[in-house]
């Protein structure tokens, strides 16, 4: 009788595991098909039709800017919309690294999205009282963040691919939107907007 009631308590257990890891198995898989499912909402081609190769269309990324300190802080543009055609995403998820367009005159609006101006209080992201946390111990604030719409318009070129460049607030220390700057990543050419001074590389900020 012992042993058969030992014996029961072994199934028990088993079966309790086995039940453990499969609902924690399911939430995993819950949450990689979220992931999957918002990701796919980012376009990368702004035009109808097959796609076309990289030599009849021209390229557009967008300039992020993170300070990894104590206090993590971070200025991003993140593409919107494509000469009126929506590209999707959000910053919670990620808009498109970069997008596709036909030569000829392109229409971009901008997203400024920030967590500068937040006062969160070192004692806050040590805590974690003021947000998540991330590899190295760090916290991303949950508060919110200052958002703008920024619009330009530049003549892109077939086969060229393009950067929208920006001088942050972090290293500035102002308290503006910045302007941005459209650059032409092979030839450093600027197609739109004015360079600060301060900046050597037009493609690259440190």
């Amino acid at each position: 009788m012992v042993f058969s009631r030992n014996v029961g308590i072994k199934i028990d257990k088993k079966t309790n595991k086995m039940k453990y890891l499969t609902i924690h198995l399911t939430i995993h898989l819950t949450i990689l098909l979220i992931v999957i499912t918002l990701s796919a909402c980012a376009i990368n081609q702004t035009y109808e039709g097959p796609k076309l190769s990289s030599d009849k269309v021209a390229t557009i990324k967008a300039f992020h800017y993170y300070d990894l300190g104590l206090l993590t802080q971070h200025e991003s543009f993140y593409l919107v919309k494509s000469n009126g055609i929506l590209v999707g995403g959000s910053p919670l998820w990620e808009y498109p690294k970069y997008i596709e367009v036909l030569p000829g005159k392109t229409k971009i609006t901008l997203l400024y999205y920030t967590n500068l101006f937040n006062k969160i209080t070192e004692a806050e992201q040590i805590s974690g009282s003021g947000g998540i946390p991330v590899q190295g111990g760090y916290y991303v604030p949950l508060a919110p963040v200052q958002r703008a719409n920024i619009e330009l318009e530049f003549n892109a070129e077939a086969g060229k691919s393009y950067k929208i460049m920006f001088y942050p607030n972090i290293l500035s220390k102002k308290n503006t939107i910045p302007k941005p700057w459209v650059v032409d990543l092979r030839s450093k050419e600027i197609v739109f907007g004015e360079v600060p001074e301060t900046v050597k590389d037009p493609t690259f900020i440190r």
